[in-house]
């Protein structure tokens, strides 16, 4: 019995599946901007953050260990093309707990995107998302 013949009819839909990410954007195509915040978090705030969110997504995430799942999450509310969606990413980035909060403008497999009100790009890896919250 080879390989292929034992796929299940999941793995084998699974294996069709191609998902795209929305894509990163440069300055001049912003498709849109607002307030943009980085600030220190302890955990024990991430985490209150997170349980008394009502956003469609908010949850823990292992950026480091999977960036993929979290750019699709992000993909999911940005969409592919030129959309955008608030939220925050909580990351542990040069051994500081942050919390990175404003429009998401672009993801792909390594790097997410906010435009700040002076339509700026503020890049984070997705490396170091521990959890995000995004509307």
């Amino acid at each position: 019995m080879t390989l292929s013949s034992q796929n299940t009819p999941k793995e084998t839909a699974m294996d069709l599946m191609t998902r795209t990410l929305a894509g990163l954007v440069a300055e001049r195509t912003i498709p849109a901007f607002g307030p943009y915040s980085c600030n220190a978090v302890s955990l024990d705030s991430a985490l209150d953050r997170l349980v008394s969110s009502t956003a469609p997504i908010a949850q823990a995430a292992d950026g480091h260990g999977d960036p993929r799942s979290v750019a699709m999450l992000i993909s999911d509310r940005v969409g592919v093309g030129f959309g955008a969606t608030t939220g925050t990413l909580f990351v542990f980035h040069r051994e500081q707990m942050t919390a990175v909060a404003g429009v998401i403008v672009g993801v792909d497999d390594s790097v997410v995107q906010f435009a700040d009100q002076h339509r700026k790009l503020r890049t984070w890896p997705l490396t170091a998302v521990f959890a995000l919250i995004a509307d």
